[in-house]
């Protein structure tokens, strides 16, 4: 609905935004690209805040593209395989975390961070089910899964089982939380370069073949992709 025609609209969006400020605003968009929540899938959020750092604010937006871009890439494919197939399927948190360490020494902690990180949606989208359903039961709605009552006990125990794992695997690899903000998926970087194809920048240009290197190097199944957004992108910033 156009706030032309809702004044009401055009009322609330004064109120909410009128008193923004330059830094205010430039804070709320390395904000959303740095802390929102990352998701198997490219978070449009995150996206989408780089590309405005990049045009309101280019020094800050080739920062914080910079940061990003500056991530060590995984091989989602093999974390979500890993996930599904070994550690999400044991009930034993030890045999997890044995089976996550074996993971860890065999292909390295980049690797083992995306597992991580793919295991973390895993238990953050069971725990949104969880309070959306609680929610939902407070306010007198009546819900279930498969015929049965969401959330019951087997779905808190298997939230717990899903805590505890998360918890030893962190214990695994060394900076814990903060350290999976050190890597990406491929997804993300080539969605970040989509984005941001008209910024000019030498360092941006200068980054991006060492993610081409590493996809060559470990054989990712999306080299392809990121070389043809690089070659996207410096015809799109090459001068005339």
């Amino acid at each position: 609905m156009s706030p032309v025609l809702r004044p009401d609209l055009a009322d609330a969006l004064r109120r909410d935004w009128g008193k923004l400020t330059i830094a205010a605003h430039r804070q709320s968009l390395i904000t959303d690209a740095l802390n929102s929540r990352r998701d198997c899938f490219v978070n449009p959020r995150i996206v989408g805040a780089v590309k405005r750092l990049c045009f309101y604010y280019p020094k800050t937006g080739e920062h914080i593209l910079g940061q990003l871009l500056s991530r060590r890439i995984y091989d989602e494919s093999a974390a979500i395989d890993f996930v599904s197939e070994e550690l999400l399927p044991t009930q034993r948190p030890s045999l997890a975390n044995a089976s996550f360490r074996r993971y860890l020494a065999k292909n390295g902690r980049t690797a083992a961070l995306g597992a991580v990180e793919i295991f973390k949606e895993h238990l953050e989208e069971l725990e949104a089910r969880i309070a959306e359903a609680e929610l939902s039961r407070q306010r007198g709605f009546d819900v279930s899964s498969d015929g049965q009552r969401f959330p019951n006990n087997s779905t808190y125990l298997e939230r717990a089982r899903l805590r505890s794992m998360y918890s030893e695997f962190l214990k695994c690899i060394e900076g814990g939380t903060r350290s999976l903000m050190s890597i990406a998926s491929h997804e993300e970087q080539i969605e970040l370069l989509a984005a941001t194809m008209r910024f000019r920048s030498d360092r941006i240009d200068h980054l991006i073949p060492a993610l081409i290197d590493q996809a060559r190097t470990h054989q990712f199944y999306a080299t392809d992709w990121l070389i043809e957004a690089y070659q996207k992108r410096l015809a799109m910033v090459a001068p005339r």
